[in-house]
């Protein structure tokens, strides 16, 4: 089974006369004396170092802090503004019109902008796979006294993060149940909330989120993790636990569950991956992990009612399903 995607170049998403080649960094760095946090996050942890307490971590990453762990990598908050040599040329170079991601010297360049028609960028990161390393600047908003730096780039940085650690964000429900955890994949409005508050009634279930979870590869299996990128603070939360089932959610007049297989499980469950990727090289990866996932787990549609019902049905079929 392979699944096939059509890469697609920046801006108009095919070659133009407009395109060209991304310009050599030539950064200077400034080293400062900055306050270090350390955070884990889908199994990775990082250390961020932050300027000044001007600069903080949203309130979501407060359950991810751990201690005394090694790293796998550094990542650097700058006080200063984004420096001209890692903006673009001009509003053609775009990927998109709020965000841009290129490559330059085996370095990523992310830039995100505020507004759609605003000239500079909004925050700007270069990502050194090679060291480990991220460097993130901020231009403040006027008035702005509190920057969260990390806020809308995190989940740039972390796709491409995962990426090279075998793993992936979901747009899923998770719910931790014993000692493993099962999937559940929809688009907005699908019902991923509604079948979260439901799940959260059972005492005995640890939901692992509602909205945005990682699924990634460690010790030759699949692990789905908590993240801070959750809308409700009730369904934030640090667990993780090894993926043993994908339920594809619908709303529903009747509960139902009917199994799927490998090929329709992994079309269906890369629409609801976060592929912000524009090399085709990282896109196959992307498609390796997310074909892994479906031939190694078994996966149904669900289609349920948003009431309890649902809740007594998927366990009475879960328990059938793992006999």
């Amino acid at each position: 089974m392979r699944l096939r995607w059509p890469i697609a170049t920046p801006a108009s998403r095919s070659p133009n006369r407009h395109s060209r080649r991304s310009p050599v960094l030539l950064l200077t760095v400034t080293i400062l004396e900055m306050e270090t946090t350390l955070i884990g996050i889908g199994g990775i942890n990082l250390r961020i170092s932050l300027p000044d307490p001007s600069f903080q971590l949203e309130k979501s990453y407060s359950l991810f802090r751990v201690h005394s762990v090694p790293t796998m990598g550094d990542w650097h908050i700058h006080p200063e503004p984004i420096p001209d040599t890692i903006k673009p040329l001009n509003n053609l170079s775009r990927t998109s019109r709020i965000r841009d991601i290129s490559h330059s010297n085996g370095k990523i360049i992310f830039r995100l902008w505020w507004q759609p028609d605003a000239l500079s960028p909004w925050k700007a990161a270069i990502m050194d796979p090679f060291r480990n390393r991220v460097d993130i600047w901020v231009n403040r908003i006027e008035g702005e006294s509190i920057s969260c730096p990390l806020f809308a780039i995190d989940l740039l940085l972390f796709s491409y993060l995962l990426l090279s650690r075998g793993g992936l964000i979901i747009h899923a429900a998770a719910v931790k149940i014993g000692e493993e955890a099962y999937l559940f994949p929809a688009p907005s409005g699908g019902g991923k909330s509604t079948w979260s508050d439901l799940m959260a009634g059972n005492p005995e279930w640890t939901v692992l989120g509602e909205d945005k979870v990682i699924v990634r590869k460690v010790n030759n299996s699949y692990q789905v993790f908590g993240t801070p990128w959750n809308p409700r603070p009730e369904y934030l939360g640090a667990d993780n636990a090894p993926l043993r089932g994908i339920y594809f959610l619908s709303h529903s007049k009747e509960n139902r569950i009917l199994k799927i297989g490998g090929a329709e499980a992994a079309s269906r469950l890369l629409q609801q991956a976060s592929l912000p990727f524009q090399s085709r090289q990282e896109m196959e990866q992307a498609l390796i992990i997310v074909e892994e996932i479906a031939e190694t787990t078994p996966a149904y549609q669900f289609g349920f009612r948003p009431d309890l019902s649902a809740v007594a049905y998927f366990s009475s079929k879960n328990k059938q399903v793992r006999i």
